[in-house]
């Protein structure tokens, strides 16, 4: 399903499994409505329906727990702090300790989605130098270090002359506006899939800082219109039903 809305504006849902999520919620009313109707049922063919169904699902649960656990004690368990050397398992993995969840939350490894966003090229040949905060600057390698700000990230970089290209281990998705010095500039999108700049001789303080898309502000808005004309119609439901509660005294 995701390679037909992939290039539409429904990929802002990021993974057509949040849309599985809605579908299973819906199901998991209907099959609950059903169910009751099925028990409200007095008739005899009815009530043995429901043993058969109930019985279905029971059986259905129980076998997915057996293959659960029976398959649970051949899994990795998380209980080595990660590294680019060792990495953790995408799936399959036990977490039996506070140390193991731990190591999953609090460090910024490959490894249990960490990477379900990236391009793909840079996921491919690029993991670790990005990981590590290594620059390229006119095609040398060079670790930089990255300063947090509202919203984005900082960096400071030296340059011996005007017109130096540097390639920021920063992911480019096409959302982001970039300063060098203060002043606004265009940058270009590297083979890494990450944020290139051109710097001037000097220290540079060059500021990447996320800008909201379009379909994102389009969301906020239509959202907040539906909650006020939602909540305008149930003001209007009460004071039709207040004021006929009325006119019957």
């Amino acid at each position: 399903m995701w390679n037909f809305i992939n290039k539409t504006p429904i990929t802002v849902l990021q993974w057509t499994g949040r849309i599985l999520c809605i579908s299973n919620f819906f199901l998991a009313i209907f099959a609950v409505e059903t169910i009751w109707i099925i028990i409200s049922s007095n008739t005899k063919y009815m009530r043995h329906s429901f043993i058969v169904v109930l019985g279905i699902i029971v059986f259905a649960l129980l076998s997915n727990s057996y293959s659960f656990l029976n398959s649970r004690t051949s899994q990795t368990v998380i209980n080595f702090k990660p590294s680019s050397s060792k990495t953790l398992p995408f799936s399959d993995y036990q977490v039996t300790s506070k140390i193991g969840f731990n190591y999953m939350v609090k460090n910024f490894n490959e490894g249990v989605g960490s990477i379900d966003y990236w391009p793909l090229v840079s996921m491919k040949n690029y993991t670790a130098d990005i990981k590590n905060h290594i620059a390229l600057i006119n095609g040398k390698r060079t670790k930089i270090k990255p300063y947090s700000i509202p919203n984005g990230i900082s960096y400071r970089i030296y340059s011996a002359k005007n017109g130096t290209k540097v390639d920021l281990p920063f992911l480019d998705y096409n959302s982001y506006i970039v300063t060098v010095n203060g002043k606004k500039v265009g940058y270009t999108k590297t083979n890494r899939s990450t944020i290139g700049v051109f710097l001037s001789k000097g220290i540079n303080h060059i500021k990447i800082e996320y800008r909201i898309s379009f379909i994102i502000k389009a969301a906020e808005i239509v959202s907040w219109i539906t909650f006020v004309v939602m909540t305008i119609i149930v003001i209007i439901k009460k004071i039709v039903f207040l004021k006929k509660s009325m006119y019957k005294l």
